[in-house]
């Protein structure tokens, strides 16, 4: 389901489904798994122009299924960190005031990317975060974050957990030379 706020979604911090929606949330009845699909294409397209060389081990690169299935990565919600989506079919809430961490699953190919959700669309990518010469800084995120949470009660966790984003992904290390990022990143698994 996609979900759109008219108040602050962070006060709705254990959304898991339709059945947990806040009283200032509204849900978009038009396609809804169409919706969400192009919203999670839409971040597959960002990972494919940001990270090109991923094409040399899956050469059709990132992309979404038609039944929302992710190929080659992965979203967590940052402000409810109970919304994710590994694989299978579309399982992930989109909510308006609501960060979403997602990143390719081979190790090698991780870099992060944040997206922030407001009005019914993405409003701002922040692109192979930590990423030097690539990518924005954590620090531009969480600047960006203290602002649109100016009002918000959960602030404080909100911003902890986009400061630990890392942790809120799924990676595969392919071998023991992929332990880490393929760029010059802080910080680094």
């Amino acid at each position: 389901m996609i979900f759109c706020s008219f108040g602050l979604a962070c006060n709705n911090l254990n959304l898991s489904g339709p059945d947990k929606i806040g009283s200032d949330q509204k849900i978009i009845d038009a396609n809804e798994e169409s919706e969400r699909n192009k919203i999670l294409l839409t971040f597959s397209r960002k990972l494919n122009a940001s990270i090109p060389e991923y094409r040399r081990v899956n050469r059709k690169g990132f992309g979404v299924t038609q039944i929302g299935e992710l190929t080659g990565f992965t979203v967590f919600d940052l402000t409810d960190t109970l919304n994710k989506q590994l694989w299978g079919p579309s399982s992930i809430s989109l909510a308006d005031s609501h960060f979403y961490h997602f990143s390719p699953t081979l190790m090698p190919y991780s870099q992060s990317h944040i997206a922030y959700f407001e009005h019914g669309v993405i409003r701002k990518i922040f692109k192979s975060v930590n990423c030097t010469d690539r990518g924005d800084n954590i620090k531009d995120v969480l600047t960006f974050a203290d602002e649109k949470l100016k009002n918000c009660p959960n602030k404080k966790n909100i911003l902890e957990n986009i400061s630990n984003y890392r942790k809120y992904g799924f990676y595969i290390r392919t071998d023991h030379h992929s332990q880490f990022v393929n760029c010059d990143c802080n910080p680094c698994e």
